[in-house]
């Protein structure tokens, strides 16, 4: 009983050590590349400030591993942006996903 219960733990720690993003890895990562952007965009003074973008809603439909990358996903994003310009808007796309060394997720481009 014991060895099995070891088992059972020692699968969920590498199951969470090596899975797809988790929904709060894709929100933290999403939320970092358009401050990124919100950075830029004001610095360009104030018609760049009407470029910059809230973020309303993130949804994760599911992420599937990458079909020619190992370790990297490709996930199915709906985001919700906000914007003084465009008002608000919805979009969705297949995202690929992938980690560093260090276990930072970053966007695949």
């Amino acid at each position: 009983m014991k060895k099995i219960l070891s088992a059972l733990a020692l699968t969920a720690f590498l199951t969470g050590c090596s899975g797809a993003p988790s929904d709060a890895e894709i929100e933290g990562l999403l939320k970092s590349e358009f401050a990124k952007a919100n950075e830029l965009m004001a610095g360009m003074g104030p018609l760049g400030k009407q470029g910059i973008i809230e973020i309303v809603n993130i949804s994760n439909h599911g992420c599937d591993s990458h079909k020619t990358m190992d370790g990297a996903y490709t996930c199915d994003l709906e985001t919700t942006i906000k914007n003084p310009m465009l008002g608000e808007q919805t979009e969705r796309k297949m995202v690929g996903l992938a980690k560093t060394k260090a276990g930072k997720w970053y966007v695949v481009r």
